[in-house]
């Protein structure tokens, strides 16, 4: 059997980049689809020629990616045109497949994109924040074209741990909506995504709240988390901060002093020193970059995890913190699933989502709270001295206990995708 796999978390060749969220959702994805298919082969498509594989031995397809960006180059509105063109006559010639018809003004590049779909046995996607105006002009467009395609050979596909929206850009709505609509299921991380969903025309009876996939990510042992924490001199309680200068978050180094400013109130409210930590690696300017240039505005000193962790070795720091405080989806996706005071801070409409949808499932242990861009947060300091101080209804460290984790249903889209196979 043969899987073709939709996914974010790919290596990034020139900065050598990886977000460590996306790998535990890419991680969660095939070790299910391995669980229930232990013989089928899983090939990634590449969203990018510059991708390489995050998880050892995943193998990879560069064939769609390339055929889509064409031999030619160019740049700007002109690459996007022949982009759409080639896509275009990919799309026409698997309905020609279909028909048993032999393929027509395609070169080469083409046929092997069409050919490794055609192959397929089934396409799976796995989580990510995509179908939205942020993405939905790039990698949303490639997998909504591969969803259309997959339809038209008759191949089933399913979705599993989606953003999607916020929209107020059309044509990537436009463009989600007429890929989205072609699965047998389509799983969603947040309520928030399950009404936009259903909002720009996807039927109803296919959205599923799977939630994140990297939720159920398993921390490294406890006694693995407390040596990594010695190496770099915490003892104690402490608070895991982590922080990101780039356009998706919208927070930018003139932020850094009100970004310090929060944290330093959260490490006053729970009496602990701040541990700076990355979810987000990168050999020029990663989170740890950030941490630096907001470290320099705390009122006291604090910790920089400068080791190079995985996933799970993340997650089981996170899990042990006072509390977590972090401008990423994931860090707060690890904090909070992890039973740990969570705050998200968010400054853009596509960070909003996640933080407020994310809340809305773990309420009990964590908050969204936006920011503007002045320095002086009044009512968003009494916001968190509120969340605090309020009553404790479990020990931190020991993963969420109560909520709302029990109402989804992770495993949806592999079980459509066996009743589908069998």
């Amino acid at each position: 059997m043969n899987i073709l796999f939709l996914a974010s978390g790919f290596t990034y060749r020139p900065r050598n980049s990886r977000n460590l969220g996306d790998v535990a959702q890419q991680q969660a994805t095939i070790d299910r689809i391995r669980e229930r298919f232990p013989t089928a082969h899983i090939l990634a498509v590449a969203n990018s020629v510059n991708d390489l594989p995050s998880i050892p031995g995943l193998d990879m397809t560069y064939a769609l990616i390339r055929y889509l960006m064409g031999a030619d180059g160019g740049s700007g509105k002109a690459k996007r045109l022949g982009a759409a063109f080639r896509a275009a006559k990919l799309l026409m010639n698997a309905h020609r497949f279909a028909l048993g018809r032999r393929p027509v003004f395609l070169g080469r590049e083409g046929r092997e994109a069409l050919e490794i779909i055609r192959n397929a046995d089934a396409v799976v996607v796995s989580g990510a924040g995509a179908f939205n105006d942020t993405f939905g002009g790039s990698v949303a467009a490639v997998w909504a074209l591969v969803l259309r395609i997959t339809c038209a050979l008759g191949k089933p596909a399913v979705i599993s741990g989606q953003q999607i929206g916020p929209f107020k850009k059309w044509i990537p709505k436009a463009i989600s909506t007429w890929g989205l609509r072609y699965a047998q299921v389509i799983g969603v991380r947040d309520p928030i995504s399950a009404e936009t969903a259903v909002r720009i025309g996807l039927p109803s009876s296919k959205v599923v709240l799977t939630g994140d996939d990297a939720w159920f990510l398993k921390s490294c042992d406890s006694s693995e988390s407390r040596e990594i924490l010695a190496r770099c001199g915490v003892v104690g309680s402490f608070i895991a901060a982590q922080v990101r200068f780039d356009k998706a978050t919208n927070w930018k180094a003139e932020n850094s002093v009100a970004l310090a400013s929060v944290i330093d109130r959260l490490s006053l409210l729970y009496g602990a020193p701040v541990l700076f930590l990355r979810t987000h690696y990168a050999t020029d300017s990663d989170d740890l970059a950030a941490a630096r240039a907001v470290q320099i505005h705390l009122s006291k000193p604090c910790h920089m995890l400068e080791e190079e962790l995985s996933p799970s070795q993340t997650k089981g720091v996170i899990s042990l913190a006072r509390a977590g405080i972090g401008v990423s989806y994931h860090f707060c996706v690890f904090s909070c699933s992890s039973g740990t005071d969570t705050i998200g801070l968010y400054k853009s409409p596509y960070m909003n989502q996640k933080m407020i949808g994310l809340s809305a499932l773990s309420p009990e242990n964590m908050i969204g709270i936006g920011l503007g861009e002045s320095n002086g947060f009044t009512a968003e300091m009494e916001i968190l001295e509120k969340f605090a101080q309020r009553p404790q209804t479990q020990e931190y460290g020991q993963g969420l206990k109560i909520g709302k984790s029990n109402l989804f249903k992770s495993e949806a889209a592999i079980d459509i995708l066996v009743t589908l196979l069998s």
